[in-house]
């Protein structure tokens, strides 16, 4: 007996150290009728996808782990489905038993879903992270020492969760702040950029320095956009900085997100060229080129 324990520990070792993979989006058809489209990746949640068939005995054991695995983690964030094989009898024998055991989460009969996670073999149980990859495949019907060991992943895979739901907040709040911010900055024109040349300006550009070298509107100095946090660091917050860049798509570019950030940080008075260094060339408005070719 230890020795048949000792072997499933290994295979269950293996299987979680299997390189992870992107799982595939799943078309369900519920035996209760309703259809469903689950993308992993887009679920911020651990996914565990149980498949079965009536047709193996004790499917219904199966079922009822399952089931208590659902009540003591479903509530906290896991995802689970069970998919029968599709044969004779299937969707109803299914559809019978959770609606007798009172089964909350989705029960469906296979339609293609099972081929998309099988190599050599077929496996029972699929766990999928919630960044939306394959992190275990189980290949024996699930037993007491199988549902143990997926017990035990699930609280880091629900921590990963929770990051991952804490990240997307975050990057919503920034985008919120990032938009309030693009429709408060300057965006100066070409026009108005030029009646200025020759008075005192700050003017930069946001970009490659061989393009920089090749031409810049005079007067201009250049940054990568990476390094800009970091040079106005120490900067006068009340003076007006103009921004560009050569970019092809986009009003704003590098240039007008260079004056964005720098607005988020307290720099009122930050501004862009409107439609950037192309707009400047359709004026054919000054340039200052390289001669030394």
């Amino acid at each position: 007996m230890n020795l048949i324990v000792a072997v499933l520990e290994i295979a269950l070792a293996a299987s979680f150290a299997q390189a992870p993979e992107p799982a595939p989006i799943l078309n369900i058809a519920g035996v209760d009728g309703h259809h469903m489209t689950i993308r992993p990746a887009a679920l911020r949640k651990p996914l565990l996808l149980h498949f079965f068939s009536v047709q193996s005995p004790g499917w219904e054991d199966e079922m009822l782990k399952m089931k208590d695995l659902d009540a003591r983690f479903g509530p906290k964030g896991l995802a689970l489905v069970s998919i029968a094989a599709p044969g004779a009898g299937a969707r109803e024998k299914a559809a019978a038993f959770a609606a007798k055991n009172g089964l909350s989460f989705p029960v469906a009969v296979d339609e293609g879903n099972l081929s998309a996670f099988s190599r050599d073999r077929v496996p029972r149980l699929v766990l999928i992270t919630p960044d939306g990859t394959v992190a275990l495949r189980l290949y024996e019907p699930p037993g007491d020492a199988q549902i143990r060991e997926i017990a035990a992943r699930l609280p880091s895979l629900l921590a990963r969760r929770h990051y991952l739901l804490d990240q997307a907040a975050a990057a919503a709040r920034r985008r919120k702040e990032f938009d309030a911010a693009a429709a408060a900055v300057t965006a100066i024109t070409p026009e108005q950029l030029k009646a200025r040349l020759g008075a005192p300006l700050a003017l930069y550009f946001i970009g490659d320095k061989k393009v920089f070298d090749e031409k810049h509107i005079p007067g201009a100095a250049r940054l990568d956009y990476e390094d800009v946090g970091q040079f106005f660091k120490d900067k006068d917050k009340t003076r007006e900085w103009i921004f560009y860049c050569d970019c092809v798509r986009g009003e704003m570019g590098r240039g007008g997100q260079a004056a964005v950030e720098l607005y988020m940080k307290g720099f009122k008075r930050a501004a862009y060229l409107k439609g950037q260094l192309q707009e400047w060339e359709k004026r054919k408005y000054p340039l200052q080129v390289r001669t030394d070719k």
